[in-house]
């Protein structure tokens, strides 16, 4: 009997020390609920996922050191030093991340984007049978560059790639990040 009390009494005990942060994470702009924000007690395994309120709680056995992180994508990272320290409904207003555009080239290429499509489908996809039965859908997310300097054709995209094939029957997604080809002088043709 003495040990159930005991073990009680360490139960209770470290109920009582448990720590709590809890509070809502707002966008800046429009005060309007964040859900799925990522909140997270830096270099620890405790953290959550604001609901669709923008409510988020976090509970610490005891108090700790470490920074409290709020974290979205399109949106910049808030840090705050010593959490415990401050009141524990925290109210938290995300700005948004400005993302930079595109580097922006005044005067007229050396190459249209229909002959730089061209050249890039030809090497990407190939030129086999079943390879000019591709199909990308969705060409217009393709950023293509080329560069004279260095004779090279650069093509990425912000979306995945879907690409259809119906002479081998299949549809897939593809992310294109980096492509780049190297020709010997300014040119498209086929290496």
């Amino acid at each position: 009997m003495r040990y159930i009390v005991l073990f009680l009494h360490l139960i209770l005990f470290s109920i009582g020390n448990a720590q709590q942060l809890a509070g809502h994470v707002y966008d800046k702009n429009t005060q309007k609920p964040i859900e799925g924000a990522n909140v997270y007690l830096d270099g620890t395994t405790l953290g959550t996922m604001t609901n669709k309120d923008g409510y988020f709680a976090i509970t610490a056995k005891n108090k700790m050191p470490n920074a409290l992180v709020f974290s979205f994508i399109g949106y910049e990272t808030i840090t705050v030093e010593d959490p415990f320290s401050y009141d524990k409904n925290f109210k938290v207003l995300m700005k948004e991340d400005l993302i930079g555009l595109e580097e922006v080239v005044i005067g007229s290429p050396l190459f249209s984007r229909k002959k730089m499509l061209a050249a890039f489908k030809g090497q990407f996809l190939g030129t086999s049978k079943s390879a000019s039965s591709c199909k990308i859908l969705n060409e217009n997310d393709i950023v293509l560059h080329y560069d004279p300097d260095n004779h090279v054709l650069s093509a990425s995209a912000e979306n995945p790639l879907r690409i259809v094939n119906n002479y081998l029957d299949y549809d897939i997604i593809f992310d294109l990040s980096d492509f780049g080809v190297k020709y010997n002088f300014n040119t498209l043709e086929p290496l």
